[in-house]
C-alpha cells in the first residue's frame, strides 16, 4: 500500500546521502569553534571513550579544548560552511519536496518503461494528482486496476480523481467497489473513516447534503486523529440540515477534540452571534480573550464591545471600547502600522473611542 504522501525521492533512491557525514563534521566543526572550552569538554565526556572518536573532534576538527580563545574563527571558513549547509539543508529540501517532481515523475516513467510496477504506477498517480493533472493520474489508476482489479488503493484514489473531473455516477461505482474490498479484508477503522468521508464528497457532489451530512458523522466518529477544517465542513452541512444547536454541539465536540482551537472557537462565535445567541458569544470570546496579546487582545476588546451592544447592555458595551482603545495605545508603533491595526483604528474611530 502507497501511503497519503510520496516519499521524497532522496529517501526512496539515496539522492545526496553521501555528503551527510561531511556536512555533519563541518556543522560541529563550526559549533565547536564558537563554543566556549567548557561546554565542548563538558560534550567530549559523554561521547563513547574512543581513541577514534576524541581523534576525530580534537584533530580531525583542529580543535584543542585548552586554546586560549575560543571563539577564534576563520571568517572565511565560518561563511563558506555556513553557505554550503544552508544550500543543502534548506535550499535542497524546497528542491526535493518542490522542484524535482518532475524529476520524480520522469524517474518513475523510466521504471515504469521497463516494467510496469503497481507500485511505481501508483506512486506516479499521486504525483499526478498533486500537479493536478487528474487525466494522466487516472490514466495510471486505470492500468494498475487492469493488472488488479481489486487493488484499493487504485479504486479509492481513482474513485477521488474521477470524482474531481465531474464524474460522479463513475466515482460512486469505484467507491462501491473499493468498500466492497473493504468489507472482505480485516477490519480497519481508519479505512472505514475514509471510505464514509469519499461517500460523503461524493453525496455533497450530487447535492445531497442530508446523505453527505450523515457520511461525514459516520466519518468523524471514526477518526482518531482530525483537523479543524473538517470539524467546520461537518458543522457547515449540519448547519444546513439541521440548524443552529445542533451544529453548536458538534462544533463543542470539536473543541473537545481539539482544545483551544481558534478557528472552531471563532466559528462558534460567528454562528451565536448571527443567532442572536450572545451569552454563548461572549462565553467564547472570555476564552479567547484569557490568552490573547497585542492587536488580537484589541480585536477581541472591539468585538465583545459590540456583542455587548447588540444584546442591549450599553453601559457595558462602553466600558469594553474603551479597554480596547487603552489595549490599542499600549501597542508598539510598528504594529499601529500595520494594514489589519489601521482598519481596526478607523473602526473605534467610527464609535468615537479614538
Amino acid at each position: 500500500m502507497v501511503s497519503d504522501q510520496v516519499r521524497p525521492l532522496h529517501e526512496r533512491y539515496g539522492g545526496l546521502q553521501w555528503l551527510d557525514f561531511p556536512l555533519f563534521v563541518l556543522m560541529i566543526r563550526l559549533i565547536v569553534r564558537l563554543s566556549p572550552p567548557f561546554l565542548v569538554e563538558n560534550f567530549l565526556k559523554y561521547l563513547p571513550d574512543k581513541a577514534r572518536v576524541r581523534f576525530i573532534f580534537r584533530q580531525k576538527l583542529n580543535y584543542s579544548i585548552h586554546q586560549e580563545n575560543p571563539l577564534r574563527f576563520n571568517q572565511s571558513f565560518l561563511k563558506r560552511g555556513a553557505f554550503i549547509c544552508l544550500f543543502y539543508f534548506g535550499g535542497g529540501s524546497c528542491a526535493w519536496s518542490h522542484g524535482d517532481v518532475h524529476l520524480q515523475i520522469h524517474t518513475l516513467s523510466q521504471k515504469i518503461a521497463h516494467h510496469a510496477e503497481t507500485d511505481e504506477l501508483l506512486r506516479r498517480a499521486l504525483l499526478w494528482r498533486n500537479k493536478g493533472q487528474l487525466d494522466k493520474a487516472w490514466d495510471d489508476y486505470q492500468r494498475v486496476l487492469k493488472q488488479n482489479s481489486i487493488n484499493t488503493d487504485a479504486l479509492y484514489y481513482g474513485a477521488k480523481t474521477v470524482l474531481e473531473r465531474g464524474q460522479v455516477a463513475h466515482a460512486q461505482s469505484l467507491a462501491q467497489r473499493f468498500f466492497l474490498q473493504l468489507k472482505q479484508r480485516p477490519y480497519r477503522q481508519a479505512a472505514y473513516a475514509r471510505a464514509y468521508q469519499l461517500f460523503s464528497d461524493i453525496a455533497l457532489a450530487r447535492g445531497d447534503t442530508s446523505q453527505a451530512l450523515q457520511w461525514s458523522k459516520k466519518s468523524m466518529a471514526l477518526k482518531s486523529h482530525s483537523v479543524p477544517g473538517e470539524w467546520l465542513r461537518l458543522a457547515d452541512l449540519s448547519l444546513q440540515q439541521e440548524g443552529y444547536q445542533p451544529t453548536l454541539a458538534i462544533l463543542k465536540q470539536a473543541l473537545s477534540r481539539l482544545p483551544g482551537t481558534v478557528s472552531i472557537q471563532q466559528e462558534i462565535i460567528r454562528l451565536s452571534m448571527q443567532e442572536n445567541d450572545y451569552k454563548t458569544a461572549l462565553c467564547y470570546l472570555d476564552k479567547q480573550l484569557r490568552k490573547a496579546a497585542a492587536l488580537r487582545k484589541v480585536v477581541l476588546l472591539a468585538k465583545k464591545s459590540e456583542v455587548l451592544a447588540l444584546a442591549g447592555n450599553q453601559q457595558q458595551s462602553l466600558q469594553w471600547r474603551q479597554q480596547a482603545r487603552r489595549a490599542f495605545q499600549r501597542l508598539p508603533t510598528s504594529r499601529k502600522s500595520l494594514p489589519a491595526a489601521k482598519q481596526l483604528e478607523r473602526q473605534l474611530a467610527k464609535q468615537g473611542d479614538l
